[in-house]
């Protein structure tokens, strides 16, 4: 196991498993990456160390697993050996086990992890910094920046799973009538997610097309959640919704 590790062994089964998992078919392998990447007798300098040299390939295929299955060191630790925050999933040869075209942020999303969605925020934040101050873009890989296209699939991966933290984490800078937060209070209501679509409409404001979040609750058969919205005084019944049906109208089509 690699706990069982000592730091130069972690190292040298790094190395190997690197090696290999460039290959075709090689989701064990780069399974045994991100384990070895996460063993706590492996040093910062013998990861980079191990790191160091490794194709592309191989760092973008146990980064994107390191997202898919929520740690935060791996993913960390490729980052810095120059995996790709542009790096997607191709159905049948990445390695993650995920549906084709996710990318990093929208994986760390999907598992609820928040403190990872955070870390991959930062490091395009972080990118974007680096690249303005030389006046043009970073050639290497790792600082390709997060697109819109990233953050939408993200934020809709968090909200219809009901994901609060990574949620929050992903609308950190966002208001509560910006476009972003009210994609994710549509996406939740639609998925019947209560208590994210109640925390998300606590931010503060007035939540814009509130009469919206009931017509979704009532035409996807989300009772709980179109009680608690009339409950909280969120919406009104009689709301009516672009074509002038009320949720009531809604619910019995």
């Amino acid at each position: 196991a690699a706990a069982s590790l000592t730091s130069d062994e972690a190292a040298r089964a790094l190395a190997k498993a690197l090696a290999a998992s460039s290959s075709s078919a090689a989701e064990s392998r780069s399974r045994a990456v991100v384990r070895l990447l996460n063993a706590p007798s492996l040093s910062a300098s013998a990861a980079s160390a191990a790191l160091s040299g490794s194709q592309q390939i191989a760092l973008d295929r146990a980064f994107l697993i390191s997202c898919k299955d929520g740690f935060e060191l791996p993913a960390l630790r490729l980052l810095d050996a120059g995996a790709s925050l542009a790096a997607a999933t191709e159905e049948g040869t990445n390695g993650s086990g995920a549906a084709a075209g996710m990318g990093p942020l929208t994986l760390a999303a999907a598992c609820g992890n928040a403190p990872l969605v955070s870390l991959l925020m930062r490091a395009d934040a972080k990118a974007q910094q680096a690249a303005a101050a030389l006046g043009r873009p970073s050639r290497r890989p790792s600082t390709a920046n997060l697109t819109s296209s990233d953050r939408r699939g993200a934020l809709d991966a968090a909200a219809s799973s009901g994901h609060t933290a990574a949620c929050q984490a992903l609308l950190v800078n966002d208001g509560i009538t910006s476009p972003a937060s009210r994609r994710a209070l549509y996406v939740a209501a639609s998925a019947g997610r209560t208590g994210l679509v109640l925390t998300l409409l606590q931010r503060g404001g007035d939540a814009p097309e509130q009469g919206t979040l009931l017509h979704a609750a009532a035409a996807n058969g989300h009772t709980v959640l179109a009680l608690a919205l009339l409950r909280n005084g969120c919406c009104q019944l009689s709301a009516p919704d672009e074509s002038g049906r009320t949720a009531a109208h809604v619910a019995m089509e």
